[in-house]
Formats: C-alpha cells, structure tokens, sequence
C-alpha cells in the first residue's frame, strides 16, 4: 500500500482576472451587475492549478466579457502524485466595474489534498474503490487489507477522481 498522506494550503489565496470584451460593440458600455465566475480545480502528477472564468454581460448596451485563466496553486514533494481532493475549495469571488471593463477576484478557501508516494504499490484510494466494486478476488483483498490499518481513516473515505459519480 502506497504512502499516503492528507497536504493542506491555508486559506487565503487570491486569483484576479479580468476577461477580455468579446463582443466590439461594447466600446461605450459599462458592465452590469450580471458577472458570474466559476472555479474548477485540476491536478496532475504532483501539481494542483486553479481554472477561473468569468463572463459578465449588459444586454442593455451589448457588452460581453468572458474568459478563463489557469492559475498555478502548489506542487507537492518531486516523489509523491497528487491523488484527489476530498471536497471542493469553497471561493468567495468579488467583482470591480469600471467604465468598459469588469475584472473578478477568486479567494480561495483551505484546500486539502491526498498525496501518495509514487513508489510503485497501489493506492489507498483505488484499492478501497476496486474492493467496493467487487473488482478483486478474495486472496488479494486477504493480501492487502491488514495494510488499511496504516492509512489514514480520512483518506479511506476519499473517492478517486475516476469513480462513478453517485456510487457509494
């Protein structure tokens, strides 16, 4: 069983962005209150990045603003993999108007994260997963269930990024 371990970034953490006019009839147009932004979170390998996008548009006077922007959020050890975060990071976003252009800043709550070391043996999380769906035989589970025992129980109840989503 892999190593593994639950890695926190405090809260805090700010993203701003200001999305491009996308519509060249919004010269004279100021931005209306109708600005929504949204914020996924991605990692691969042992790096986690923040996807921010914005769109705002004043349909009184034609003015669109969109985009997204990728942001950069942390790297873990060189030897570990980032493996799931167990929930999502709440955000609190908040928007600045002027005259033509709207920009948004995302601050991001904590955000917590598996890691395990990639050391080639099997990850807590997708043992756990194929032990769930009855993907194993019964000397494997035999094999690797007293290994559980060194995990840490919250990272047992984390599902991997590849499960089906509403299974349990």
């Amino acid at each position: 069983m892999c190593p593994s371990r639950i890695e926190t970034i405090p809260a805090g953490r700010t993203i701003s962005y200001a999305p491009p006019r996308i519509r060249r009839d919004a010269r004279r147009a100021g931005v209306a209150a109708t600005a929504v932004a949204d914020t996924t979170f991605d990692f691969s390998t042992n790096k986690l990045e923040a996807t921010v996008c914005v769109t705002a548009v004043d349909r009184r006077r034609h003015a669109t603003f969109s985009g997204c922007t990728v942001e950069f959020l942390y790297t873990t050890d060189p030897d570990r993999v980032i493996e799931a975060l167990p929930r999502d990071p709440a955000t609190h976003v908040s928007y600045r108007h002027q005259p033509g252009e709207l920009s948004a800043t995302v601050r991001l709550g904590e955000i917590s994260l598996v890691s395990i070391a990639d050391e080639g043996c099997v990850s807590p999380l997708a043992y756990v997963e194929a032990r769930r769906t009855g993907a194993l035989d019964r000397a494997t589970s035999e094999a690797l269930d007293p290994q559980l025992q060194t995990v840490n129980p919250a990272i047992l109840k984390v599902r991997p990024r590849f499960a089906l989503p509403g299974a349990r």
